[in-house]
């Protein structure tokens, strides 16, 4: 059995938080997500297990450090180089997700406002990511 896809899951949205795990869920791939509701925390639990995590899935619009802040540190850390982030955020302004690769995110992408579109999004995140495809069925 492979070891799971360590996700860090960097959100201040419980509801959004709910949709991203969720959608993670219906993924055959084995996943173990760990959750930090701003910058940063997110740059805490990074800086306390610097291999602990496969992926960031980071969220702009936070309280105490917001994703941009947090992005602009994390990519001056040689430690996280090669460390994958993508950007998830509900701003449709362009120059929001132009700014986030600018930083270093590996992706930037919208929210969606359905569980469908969502899953669809964190679906093609790990795609992406693992190199795989999964589908969840389109009764799920």
């Amino acid at each position: 059995m492979s070891e799971p896809i360590k996700i860090l899951l960097v959100d201040d949205d419980p509801d959004d938080v709910f949709v991203i795990e969720r959608a993670l869920s219906d993924s055959p791939l084995q996943v173990a997500i760990t959750h930090a509701g701003n910058g940063r925390d997110g740059l805490n639990r990074l800086n306390a297990e610097p291999d602990g995590f496969d992926l960031v899935l980071l969220d702009i619009n936070m309280p105490v450090m917001d994703g941009l802040t947090m992005l602009g540190q994390v990519r001056a850390d040689d430690r996280f180089s090669e460390l994958p982030i993508v950007v998830l955020t509900t701003s449709r302004e362009k120059d929001v997700l132009d700014e986030a690769l600018r930083l270093g995110a590996n992706a930037a992408a919208s929210k969606a406002s359905s569980f469908e579109a969502m899953r669809d999004i964190v679906q093609s995140i790990v795609d992406l990511w693992s190199g795989t495809l999964w589908r969840a069925s389109p009764n799920s």
